[in-house]
């Protein structure tokens, strides 16, 4: 199989999804529900084994309107049912990592999965599959038609690419099959994903980290990822501290969607630049990015506002070092480009263009479908012991500079 045509046709195709089985399960489901969630192990990965450390995490995703806090290995089985009775009461649900060879066999996961269901975890992400076999393949349906039977949504990290299973079984939140951020940032690679990757099936690449890999990525192209990549989860990768030092960023973090009604390629040339725009309701957001240096980025507001002028958030880099973000509103008509006032090398900002008038209210998630895209080594964990431990964050990939501008 291959997708075919211009750039705007592979980012926004849905040939995978169109090809796979239909659903498997009842259009009323209400329980699949994607989302935000906060994750501690790429910027403090040791801390998954904390218990106190964790509820820094909840707290982190309550603070923000987040959905969900991801417990990553290390966890315990002693303290997770305390945890998830605290996030809550927070108004934020759990997501509980497992290596895949713990929920191999159909007896490992009669096992593991009522429990989880018990603890009230709401879905897991399993990891290390490490395989395209057939064995493996079959596996993920198996796993699949298991979690939903307990209602429990998924996320394959450590996977093959997606094939469409999410159309089948469409509690499958995200894939990773990417060398995302924990691999370290390439900015030309980060600039090739949403033309490849991304045009075959959500994106688990865990974006929107500020507090480290700093000479290569900025702090509003991390922001910009957010939208540029889609996954049904998003997580949003870094520590409460890292958060605290931007607190220009998070407005735009507090109302990211995760589901979209359209997206459209404005601009982009792999490994280069690009901006996606992508639409939830009547709110536009536009992610763009460019590695290395050149003139800002254009965003083009044709198509997008039906002839209205509109209010555009922008949020961008200080127009220096990356340092730090800076935020304005400014207003645009309809049918002009809106650039940043700011002017420096390069470039990486999002935005949101709503209606004159209007207020952007907290967004809150429902599960509408994924209208494109628009969609180590351990020993076996015990009752009282969750999955141990794997190497920490890897070191940055490739060496190259992306700034942002405005």
């Amino acid at each position: 199989m291959a997708i075919v045509g211009d750039l705007p046709a592979v980012v926004g195709s849905n040939l995978v999804d169109d090809l796979a089985t239909p659903s498997a399960l009842d259009p009323g489901t209400d329980w699949i529900k994607p989302g935000r969630s906060s994750w501690s192990w790429l910027t403090d990965w040791d801390s998954p084994r904390d218990e106190a450390r964790q509820r820094d995490f909840v707290d982190l995703a309550a603070r923000n309107g987040w959905e969900y806090v991801l417990l990553d290995e290390g966890w315990n089985a002693s303290w997770v049912p305390r945890t998830v009775r605290y996030a809550h009461t927070k108004g934020v649900d759990v997501i509980a990592w497992f290596h895949s060879r713990d929920l191999r066999t159909q007896e490992q996961r009669d096992e593991w999965l009522p429990r989880l269901k018990s603890w009230g975890i709401s879905g897991i992400k399993v990891d290390f599959m490490d395989s395209d076999s057939q064995e493996i393949h079959r596996w993920y349906d198996d796993v699949a038609r298991d979690t939903a039977r307990y209602e429990l949504m998924i996320n394959f990290h450590g996977s093959a690419l997606p094939t469409g299973m999410q159309r089948t079984w469409p509690h499958i939140m995200s894939y990773e099959s990417v060398r995302g951020m924990e691999n370290g940032i390439s900015p030309e690679r980060s600039l090739i994903v949403p033309f490849t990757r991304n045009a075959v099936g959500s994106m688990d690449f865990t974006p929107v980290v500020f507090s480290r890999d700093n000479d290569k990525t900025s702090k509003a192209q991390q922001v910009a990822m957010s939208v540029a990549y889609e996954s049904g989860w998003q997580h949003i990768s870094d520590k409460p501290e890292g958060y605290a030092d931007e607190p220009n960023a998070m407005p735009f973090l507090q109302n990211l969607p995760t589901t979209w009604d359209e997206v459209r390629l404005l601009s982009g040339t792999p490994g280069r630049d690009a901006v996606l725009a992508r639409r939830s309701g009547d709110r536009w957001f536009v992610g763009g990015m460019r590695a290395g240096s050149g003139e800002p980025l254009a965003l083009p507001l044709e198509g997008l506002t039906r002839g209205k002028r509109v209010l555009v958030d922008l949020l961008t880099d200080d127009g220096t070092n990356g340092s730090a973000t800076v935020h304005t509103t400014l207003r645009a008509g309809a049918g002009r480009p809106s650039r940043s006032r700011q002017r420096t090398t390069a470039g990486s900002w999002r935005s949101c263009a709503r209606r004159p008038g209007t207020v952007s209210p907290a967004w809150t998630p429902s599960w509408t479908g994924r209208t494109r895209r628009s969609r180590s080594t351990r020993r076996r964990p015990t009752s009282s012991q969750a999955p141990p431990s794997r190497s920490g964050p890897r070191s940055p990939s490739p060496t190259g500079t992306s700034r942002a501008c405005g």
